[in-house]
């Protein structure tokens, strides 16, 4: 009985021992197939993270390498705009230029920008400017356009790119001082407007707001390509005309050789910097 007894015992040790290896090679097996799948994939980096109501919102951005398209642009420069160093009152000056060419023709208005950002306020009255104006106006990111420049090629009718040029999107920033009641009342307040334009942004590239929101706390750069793809930017052009790119780039040379014979303070200056920050006049940045 006993002899019976442990030869069952034996036979079930030895199936046990069977189905333990066949489960292995087929996990061994997945293990494998999962890495071939994910090493021909394309690139995609994907987290996933909380957003202010405690929902998931993904992060995803796709960083395929694919072909690159280039449209070759022929354009008059009689109906070209550039800006170019950080908004302030050059956006003022551009409006006024803006309503000019209105008069002239409803023919396309090509605004080239090459700018860190700088001021919302007057940076939205350009925006409002290009939605009023007759004629479409056609945004051209040049090189960099960073925050409030990155708002501003958005609202393009057609947003264009240079090949490798950059968009850079980050929360607003801003100062206050006085009584805190007030203080609260105006950080609300900027909160809201900010995220009115950003809202529009999202609304127009079709992606979900929660998500750019979360992608531009932490400053979204993006270059041509990836623009294109996460529909923020809608072709990638290159500017036929030599005359136009060497006026930009000259005026581009003699905004980077002011800023660099601008003599130090003897004293540390109490105002920070100004590039890649969005400023509102009359607030201490």
């Amino acid at each position: 009985m006993r002899l019976k007894i442990i030869a069952v015992l034996i036979a079930v040790a030895s199936v046990l021992a069977i189905v333990a290896q066949v489960n292995t090679k087929d996990t061994n097996l997945n293990v494998v197939e999962m890495f071939d799948a994910k090493s021909n994939s394309t690139a995609n980096e994907e987290t996933f993270l909380l957003n202010e109501t405690g929902n998931e919102v993904s992060t995803t951005i796709d960083a395929t390498v694919g072909k690159k398209k280039i449209t070759k642009l022929n354009i008059d420069s009689s109906r070209v705009l550039l800006l170019l160093g950080p908004v302030g009152n050059n956006a003022i000056e551009l409006i006024d230029k803006l309503r000019a060419l209105n008069g002239v023709s409803s023919e396309p208005i090509y605004l080239i920008l090459n700018t860190p950002g700088g001021s919302v306020v007057t940076g939205s009255l350009l925006i409002s400017a290009m939605q009023a104006s007759k004629a479409p106006v056609y945004t051209i990111c040049y090189s960099l356009c960073a925050s409030m420049g990155a708002m501003i090629h958005g609202f393009g009718k057609e947003r264009l790119q240079m090949d490798r040029s950059i968009l850079m999107f980050h929360p607003a920033t801003a100062g206050s001082d006085g009584e805190v009641d007030k203080m609260y009342s105006f950080v609300g307040f900027l909160k809201k407007y900010c995220d009115k334009l950003l809202f529009e942004i999202a609304q127009r590239s079709k992606i979900n707001f929660d998500r750019l929101k979360l992608l531009a706390s932490n400053e979204l750069w993006l270059d041509a390509e990836d623009a294109v793809k996460m529909n923020i930017t809608d072709k990638i052009v290159s500017i036929n005309d030599t005359n136009i790119t060497a006026l930009i780039e000259n005026q581009i040379s003699e905004i980077e050789e002011k800023n660099k014979n601008k003599k130090a303070p003897n004293k540390p200056s109490a105002e920070p910097k100004r590039d890649m920050i969005w400023i509102m006049p009359g607030v201490n940045l």
